[in-house]
């Protein structure tokens, strides 16, 4: 007995809102910021301290520290800003609620990039002593 339409359908959302992961090797172009020396060790660097960095500072798709965080207007969830604009060249949509947006409309959050900039500092600190 074959999958009733009711999981098909279940399925098939899922599907769409794990759609914008699954994009995004494919819409970076080779030579991007995504293949360059500098991201690579950037990226190096953010999974040595993951497991230090408070969950609040970190993107919830790259799960690596905001530099830029900025909030989404339709669902409200706060990620860095590189991460967005890499999504909408892939698809104009929020990736969370799947509302139409564009990068004009996401707001800068400000307060927790102070935060983020104190607890960089409090960190850099302690690796001198």
């Amino acid at each position: 007995m074959g999958a009733g339409w009711g999981e098909r359908e279940r399925e098939r959302e899922k599907d769409k809102r794990r759609a914008p992961r699954k994009a995004w090797g494919r819409c970076l172009p080779a030579g991007s910021l995504k293949h360059s020396e500098a991201y690579k060790d950037q990226q190096a660097e953010d999974a040595d301290e993951a497991g230090d960095i408070p969950d609040e500072f970190l993107d919830p798709i790259q799960c690596t520290l905001m530099r830029d965080p900025v909030t989404l207007p339709d669902s409200g969830v706060v990620l860095d800003r590189s991460t967005i604009k890499r999504h909408l060249l892939c698809d104009p949509s929020d990736p969370f609620s799947r509302a139409s947006l564009k990068i004009e409309q996401v707001t800068p959050n400000k307060e927790l990039k102070d935060r983020i900039s104190l607890w960089k500092t409090d960190q850099d600190r302690r690796k001198t002593l």
